[in-house]
């Protein structure tokens, strides 16, 4: 989901896409049962201000661990992106009570991929952890 339109192109066929708000979406609206998995590249619309950019991010991580347990199945894996700052660490605490294992990780640089894709290796990141189970 996403505020703008998303371009399905390369999309597997079981992939659904919601041009929408994630603060005005309910379960119900998603077809009613709960998600597998939850991939979040959500990110605010960035101003230049890298401290305010880091909050509304977290912001929005927040608005979607609110929805974690609802939206997500029990034994379920989340994936989300945050712009790191001052704040990273209370986020990590708070998935932490919602999560058997939480990972942060940063993605690949540009000069890493050039470098993998040189050895004919494809750059992919990778992270699937388990919920606590026991929770509504």
């Amino acid at each position: 989901m996403d505020l703008k339109a998303i371009d399905p192109a390369g999309l597997p066929e079981n992939v659904e896409l919601h041009e929408a708000d994630l603060c005005e979406l309910d379960l119900a609206s998603l077809g009613g049962e709960p998600f597998d998995v939850m991939l979040s590249d959500m990110a605010p619309d960035t101003t230049g201000d890298p401290f305010g950019d880091h909050h509304r991010s977290i912001r929005l991580c927040n608005v979607l661990l609110d929805r974690v347990p609802e939206w997500l199945r029990p034994g379920g894996n989340l994936v989300m992106k945050v712009f790191e700052g001052e704040a990273y660490r209370d986020l990590l605490v708070r998935a932490n009570g919602l999560f058997q294992k939480v990972k942060g990780f940063k993605p690949f640089t540009a000069e890493e991929v050039k470098k993998l894709r040189a050895k004919k290796l494809t750059p992919q990141q990778v992270l699937a952890e388990r919920k606590k189970l026991g929770l509504k």
